[in-house]
């Protein structure tokens, strides 16, 4: 499989699953006090509104809706379609205006120096050359400009791990099938990537460092994940992760494309 027929597959993927995506807990932000959450979590990061921020793998919106709220000028972009379709009819609902657009996370359709900020939640571990989409996004992000990471590791590959997964899963399907995404990554799909069960904080702050990024800190959040459990059945926290964690890093003013 080529890297188009790649991409095309993991497109495929996400379009038949954004009907359910937010049904799942842990993709919309299912509570004021969550929501809450972020908006502290980001608002500590980030010099304050306006600025221009890119959204990368966004989804149906829910942190481009966050930012927009806090009085950013945000755009959004996701290789699905359908995603983006579902943001487009959040965003209209709720009287909020967000750019909004298809495209793939390691060729971004930006001129050098487009942003001020990047924001990504749970991407990285779904694309197949991390090293190439950092230094993507570090092209588009303006000098003295900053990225913020949300992500984590909720399959370690251990025995045990798989288990609790794999009961999580079928007990879902079982009791929960709205919420259950009709679609997932094939084999041919999860060989091409370095971290599909989630990527350790450690290779992303290497990422970042190769990258050219400095300043780089990282944030535990597992108490949002605490926050996005409370909302939970049982068989759901089985499959939750027990590393969540935010790394920000600024790109130097003094730095080279």
């Amino acid at each position: 499989m080529n890297d188009p027929e790649f991409k095309d597959a993991v497109r495929t993927v996400w379009d038949l699953a954004s009907p359910a995506y937010d049904l799942v807990p842990g993709h919309q932000i299912g509570s004021r006090e969550e929501w809450n959450a972020w908006e502290r979590e980001l608002s500590g990061d980030l010099p304050s509104a306006p600025g221009k921020v890119l959204d990368i793998g966004c989804g149906t919106g829910a942190m481009a809706l966050v930012l927009a709220r806090m009085g950013y000028q945000v755009t959004g972009i996701d290789l699905s379609g359908e995603m983006i379709a579902m943001a487009r009819n959040k965003a209209v609902e709720d009287g909020i205006a967000i750019g909004l657009i298809s495209g793939d996370a390691e060729k971004l359709p930006f001129d050098d120096g487009s942003f001020d900020i990047i924001v990504t939640r749970h991407l990285l571990w779904t694309v197949p050359h991390p090293e190439i989409a950092l230094r993507e996004w570090y092209r588009v992000l303006a000098p003295n400009g900053r990225v913020l990471i949300i992500d984590g590791v909720w399959n370690d590959g251990s025995p045990g791990t798989r288990i609790r997964i794999g009961i999580s899963s079928r007990m879902a399907r079982l009791f929960d099938p709205k919420s259950t995404h009709p679609a997932s990554y094939n084999n041919d799909i999860r060989i091409r990537l370095p971290h599909h069960g989630g990527v350790p904080g450690e290779a992303m702050l290497d990422y970042l460092n190769q990258a050219g990024f400095v300043d780089i800190k990282e944030k535990d959040l597992m108490y949002i994940r605490s926050l996005q459990q409370s909302q939970l059945s049982w068989y759901r926290r089985l499959a939750q992760g027990e590393s969540y964690y935010l790394i920000a890093a600024i790109k130097p003013e003094m730095c080279i494309y």
